[in-house]
């Protein structure tokens, strides 16, 4: 799925924060949205864990660029998690039908994720935030 059918595809399911999808450059794009994971995994782990749990990429990209554009503050990361967790949702629910064992692993998955970013995602945070101000710098 290319940048203009993500955006499309997030926008149609009302997905938070969609509009992020569709102000910066496929190139932009590209380098903020590194898959599901924090972006010093290698890339073969990223892009293993994204290939699992596919339904997901687009929560996961516009989770990206939530952090990339971070206000630093725990308000704002804690609501970037949450969003990931909502979005992640309604992605598993358009992906597969309620009789789609899949549907309640991906829905399990965003969970997780969710868990995960709240226990562990700061870093990667602050880590995006300083990048981009670096870049704006530039």
């Amino acid at each position: 799925m290319d940048w203009e059918q993500k955006a499309q595809l997030a926008e149609r399911l009302g997905l938070g924060s969609a509009s992020l999808l569709k102000h910066l450059p496929a190139k932009t794009l590209d380098y903020i949205c590194n898959g599901i994971g924090p972006g010093w995994f290698p890339e073969a782990i990223r892009s293993m864990v994204t290939s699992l749990h596919k339904s997901l990429e687009i929560a996961a990209d516009i989770h990206d660029l939530r952090y990339w554009n971070g206000t630093g503050t725990a308000e704002d990361f804690h609501d970037s998690n949450r969003e990931f967790r909502d979005n992640g949702l309604k992605l598993a629910d358009h992906f597969y039908g309620w009789y789609d064992p899949r549907r309640y692993l991906a829905r399990a998955s965003a969970r997780n994720f969710h868990e995960l970013l709240e226990i562990g995602g700061r870093v990667a945070y602050n880590r995006a935030i300083a990048e981009r101000e670096a870049h704006d710098g530039a």
